[in-house]
């Protein structure tokens, strides 16, 4: 992932910046950024989205037509979540993926 402080703007990628635990589509946000991100854009290519958690300032998601999946608790606590462009493809949102957002 790559991160745009002057735009506040998390940018997931297959083959760019941080790998997170070993997998293409799996992030988790724990280097500090979580209450500092506040849009979010998964580039294309990604298949499945895990691990956004905890993140309270995000305001926007961008997703690919490449997702299919959202997985279990993967936007839990994202407080202030108002628009996603969602992917047209998307098959599967995982329990609780959405939980507490308000």
């Amino acid at each position: 992932y790559t991160y745009d402080e002057k735009t506040k703007t998390l940018t997931l990628s297959r083959n760019k910046g941080k790998e997170i635990r070993g997998k293409e589509y799996s992030y988790s946000v724990y280097d500090g950024l979580q209450s500092k991100i506040e849009h979010v854009i998964i580039e294309d290519g990604i298949t499945a989205v895990k691990g956004i958690h905890d993140c309270c300032s995000v305001k926007s998601v961008v997703m690919p037509d490449s997702v299919v999946k959202i997985e279990d608790g993967s936007f839990d606590n994202c407080w202030n979540l108002e628009t996603i462009v969602w992917s047209k493809n998307l098959k599967s949102i995982g329990v609780g993926a959405f939980k507490s957002c308000y």
